[in-house]
């Protein structure tokens, strides 16, 4: 199962009030493994914990943006509920020129 870009902004509008276990329920069921979940900090948690309540194949990633809080790099460091996080580096000198 899909979604062209045409349907994307539709369903977007029709699941604007559901709650976000039934959004990942969904995505669990019809892309296992393909889901990925970015973990950025703390707040990221949360949706790392539902995923494993709610079973199911998928990572959890981190894009390294060499602008991370220093708990955020001990938490990479470490497995989140069984799951390898897999930590994403960008080129940090292009991304300093930006700021």
């Amino acid at each position: 199962m899909g979604f062209n870009t045409s349907e994307i902004r539709t369903w977007a509008e029709t699941n604007a009030t559901i709650h976000p276990r039934e959004i990942l329920s969904f995505a669990l069921e019809n892309y296992s493994p393909r889901v990925g979940i970015s973990f950025s900090g703390a707040e990221d948690v949360a949706l790392v914990d539902m995923a494993v309540k709610l079973g199911g194949d998928f990572q959890v990633f981190s894009l390294d943006t060499g602008r991370l809080h220093p708990e955020t790099y001990q938490c990479l460091e470490a497995e989140t509920s069984g799951k390898l996080l897999t930590k994403r580096s960008s080129r940090h000198r292009i991304l300093q020129s930006l700021a």
